[in-house]
């Protein structure tokens, strides 16, 4: 398994979740398994939960539908 899968799973649950985000992106770019959307799905949830913190509402609504 890639090291920065991780990675981000120990700046998931610190709450660093834009650095967490960026991590598994990294991962998922060098990644072609079958799991790959798997990963892409943790970007996202990663990437909605920046967006949470921020209050930013649009792109949260974005990423969770």
């Amino acid at each position: 398994m890639n090291p920065r899968l991780h990675d981000g799973v120990s700046l998931f649950d610190r709450g660093d979740y834009w650095h967490a985000h960026e991590a598994w992106e990294d991962a998922w770019r060098a990644d072609d398994a079958p799991d790959r959307d798997y990963h892409k799905g943790l970007i996202q949830l990663a990437a909605a939960c920046w967006h949470l913190r921020r209050a930013n509402h649009r792109p949260l609504a974005f990423l969770l539908t």
